[in-house]
């Protein structure tokens, strides 16, 4: 399963970065057993992570995402740009314009 992946990951904060060669990290993961379990771990969250982001768009309408995201993450609301969080709900600028000032006025 070594194919490049069609999707790519953008840093909206400072962070630092380790890249390791897939075949050095494979040799890592037979050699020590708690890296094959972290990485084991790592791709259950992910699983997990994905399987609630796919039921929440299944679900739940674009106001609700938007008031689950204020509930559960409200400093990454304050800090991202509005473009940045349409995008994550799915919806265009419009929309979200419209559910933000819903919520303020209520």
């Amino acid at each position: 399963m070594r194919t490049p992946a069609n999707l790519y990951i953008e840093a909206l904060t400072e962070l630092e970065v380790t890249i390791i060669d897939y075949s050095q990290f494979y040799k890592v993961k037979k050699k020590y057993a708690e890296v094959m379990m972290l990485d084991k771990m790592f791709i259950e969250y992910y699983a997990v992570w994905f399987e609630q982001r796919l039921k929440e768009f299944q679900t739940t309408d674009a106001s609700q995402r938007y008031l689950n995201l204020l509930e559960k993450e409200p400093r990454i609301v304050q800090l991202l740009p509005v473009t940045i969080i349409a995008s994550y709900l799915n919806v265009s600028l419009e929309t979200l314009s419209r559910i933000r000032s819903k919520i303020v006025t209520r």
